[in-house]
């Protein structure tokens, strides 16, 4: 069975939760974003559903994938951007680019808007040290307005592709850099990284109440 998108994803949480139209925001946010029906995806169905769309096509990189799941990893757009997206491999073959730009892209990440003419965001960008993926510091980056209208100084927007996609709440915020920090945490632990436990979550998490930068 091919991928098509996200599809795939919202049906998986939509079944695991009970809810009948995959499309139903909550689903959709669970996936972008995250919020609590990801907990509710059983391993098993994770599993099951990553085993079949992308074992082949991982090769080799199929036990790192499956290591991921058993230890925590959520139906949410970070793992598969930082742990099953065919670009990982390239990173770990030593080529940086394009891969770097196409995965630190690609991510939902989060920016506080510094100006609005045009749209100026401060925003962490991905890194990669040649073995371990994680987070820089906060630069100022331009950004298309994309569907959100009306931005204002301080507030904080999700990102894909340098278009900003919605504003985030503070619920929101503290849940997408909680689950991008859960996998970036795990990807440090498949590549060897010695990392304390909870460093990559609580670097991310931090000032989640943004009185702080990024």
């Amino acid at each position: 069975m091919g991928f098509d998108g996200a599809w795939p994803y919202l049906r998986l949480i939509a079944a695991a939760n009970g809810i009948a139209d995959p499309l139903d925001g909550r689903v959709v946010e669970a996936y972008w974003v995250g919020n609590g029906l990801l907990e509710n995806v059983r391993m098993a169905d994770y599993g099951a559903f990553l085993d079949e769309r992308f074992r082949a096509r991982a090769g080799r990189g199929w036990a790192p994938i499956a290591q991921a799941i058993l230890a925590g990893a959520v139906p949410h757009h970070s793992f598969h951007v930082l742990s099953v997206y065919p670009w990982t491999g390239l990173l770990r073959e030593g080529r940086t680019e394009p891969s770097l730009r196409v995965l630190d892209s690609c991510r939902i990440s989060w920016g506080r808007v510094l100006a609005t003419d045009p749209l100026v965001v401060l925003r962490r960008p991905l890194t990669w040290d040649g073995r371990v993926l994680g987070l820089g510091p906060a630069v100022p980056r331009q950004v298309t307005p994309g569907f959100v209208a009306g931005l204002r100084a301080g507030e904080w927007v999700s990102l894909h592709w340098d278009c900003a996609c919605d504003r985030l709440d503070q619920r929101q915020l503290r849940a997408l850099r909680r689950y991008t920090g859960r996998h970036l945490r795990l990807e440090s632990a498949l590549t060897g990284a010695e990392r304390g436990p909870d460093e990559a979550e609580e670097l991310l998490v931090a000032d989640a109440s943004g009185v702080g930068g990024p």
